[in-house]
């Protein structure tokens, strides 16, 4: 049991070198960036022991949440 939720984009591809960084502290690609966000996200779905995952190509970006199932 799990839940997963998934955000997608149309847009430019983003390249190999950018997705491998994109959930890393202060790295960002906009000039007026803090590259928290991401970074941020990633932290919060690691402490409730879930996972983020970014997958690009053919001008779709998705970015999918996973986090465990809570008993009832």
């Amino acid at each position: 049991e799990r839940a997963v939720v998934e955000v997608w984009t149309r847009g430019p591809t983003t390249p190999d070198d950018v997705k491998a960084r994109l959930f890393e502290p202060f790295f960002t690609t906009r000039e007026k960036g803090t590259g928290l966000g991401l970074a941020f996200v990633a932290e919060i779905v690691r402490a409730h022991r879930g996972t983020v995952a970014v997958d690009s190509a053919r001008g779709e970006t998705r970015f999918r949440v996973t986090l465990p199932g809570v008993a009832a």
